[in-house]
């Protein structure tokens, strides 16, 4: 199941628009057929000093933020998502490393080795169907550059997380999932990536059959860190409409609060 794809963005007019993208689908199948339509797939990983450092040592609060997108197992890719994401907000930096924070490489590591430590566990009942492959981009801090990392289990006689650069800024775009060979024909048929290919993908009923469906969702980084857009659509009798997983947020009232949502035309 799933679809992901990352893929560089050099906008030559606005530098603060360079980065790397991140498209997906949104929908969970399993053995029994459909699960939801409306699962995020991109997510955002702060990276922060802990607090308490940053109190006592007078350091500001450093606040920056990376991609993370998965295909496959997906409890296994939740419960890695969400320790590495409480681990990511409490830095602290060795001497001689003040006011940085750790490479996207280190990270990928860290995501690599807690990985595989849960893919082990449900291993033990699953077998290949705990596998996961992860893809972590965006700014990197100490490399001053666009960075993407794939990570993927690899069998031997032992079970082991290949992790691998991606070379995102000289390829048309980079795939995971059941859905990568219906981006790939795609790709051939037209000769030019564009993100509306995935659009096009997911929106066809028949890629259901390979476990892709549901809706767009999207994810740029910049130099900043990155931003999760949903669907900026026209007025409607209702108001406006903010698609995001396919629900309309626009804006969604908690009585005393409402919550907005960036978002962006169709690309």
């Amino acid at each position: 199941m799933t679809l992901s794809v990352i893929y560089f963005h050099d906008d030559k007019i606005d530098s603060n628009s360079t980065g790397i993208r991140c498209c997906a689908d949104s929908l969970i199948t399993g053995e029994c057929g459909k699960l939801t339509p409306h699962a995020m797939k991109i997510l955002k990983l702060n990276l922060s000093y802990d607090l308490g450092y940053s109190l006592i040592n007078h350091q500001p609060l450093i606040n920056h933020s990376i991609g993370f997108t998965f295909a496959g197992n997906l409890n296994v890719a939740m419960v890695t998502y969400a320790l590495i994401s409480h681990l990511c907000e409490h830095f602290q930096p060795i001497p001689g490393y003040e006011n940085t924070i750790p490479s996207i490489k280190s990270i990928s590591n860290l995501a690599a080795m807690t990985l595989q430590s849960y893919t082990q566990n449900f291993a033990e009942l699953l077998e290949e169907k705990s596998f996961v492959e992860l893809v972590l981009f965006g700014y990197c801090w100490q490399e001053k550059n666009f960075k993407a990392f794939h990570i993927t289990p690899i069998v031997t006689d032992h079970l082991t997380m290949k992790v691998e650069e991606i070379r995102i800024s000289e390829i048309p775009y980079f795939a995971i999932g059941t859905g990568k060979s219906l981006l790939d024909k795609k790709y051939e048929e037209v000769g030019k990536f564009s993100p509306k290919l995935v659009r096009d993908i997911i929106n066809d009923p028949s890629s259901n059959d390979a476990g892709v469906g549901g809706y767009f969702q999207r994810g740029w980084s910049n130099k900043a860190g990155i931003q999760l857009y949903c669907d900026l659509m026209n007025i409607t009798p209702k108001g406006l409409e903010f698609p995001f997983c396919g629900f309309n947020l626009a804006p969604l009232n908690l009585g005393t609060h409402i919550i907005t949502l960036p978002a962006h035309t169709f690309e």
